[in-house]
């Protein structure tokens, strides 16, 4: 089977709320290509989902690309209560990503509750044509922001499905 088919097929469970079947093919993947981009820090984000937020930050960890681990450390290491160290990694996200990704910086304020910064963000990520805005559809780490009206509003901007 295609790497690629693999590594979107365990994408698309993990947003439909199937993260068993996600977390299985992201390990398979993981044996059949340990390098595959992304692989690590998305099987992080299903053990989150999954409750299990000390492996998720293991996960996370390993992820060999810098840029690809920051989307996602500060939000596992709060998981994993260690909130200075998730201070510390929000800011080193806010560095890089403040003028072309913004999508990931509001997901880190919208996991810890933040509806402000979340909203402001996302709308900062809207402004930049923020490619990633398109995985806001079934992404859990969103959840926080799911009653909010403001964020209803946002998603109905973009005309996605609420």
């Amino acid at each position: 089977m295609n790497h690629y088919l693999i590594w979107n097929l365990g994408f698309s469970y993990y947003r439909a709320g199937r993260f068993a079947e996600s977390e299985g093919l992201y390990r398979k993947l993981l044996e059949l290509e340990p390098g595959f981009l992304w692989t690590r820090s998305y099987l992080g984000k299903t053990l989150l989902a999954q409750g299990k937020p000390d492996a998720a930050l293991a996960m996370v960890q390993q992820e060999a690309d810098e840029a690809t681990r920051l989307w996602f450390l500060p939000i596992v290491l709060q998981a994993a209560g260690r909130q200075a160290e998730a201070d510390e990694a929000l800011q080193a996200q806010i560095a890089p990503w403040a003028d072309t990704g913004a999508f990931f910086v509001a997901m880190t304020y919208a996991y810890r509750g933040d509806h402000e910064r979340a909203l402001e963000w996302l709308e900062r990520a809207y402004q930049q044509k923020d490619a990633s805005l398109d995985e806001i559809t079934g992404e859990p780490l969103f959840r926080n922001l799911a009653d909010d009206p403001r964020y209803k509003a946002f998603l109905r901007k973009m005309k996605v499905p609420e």
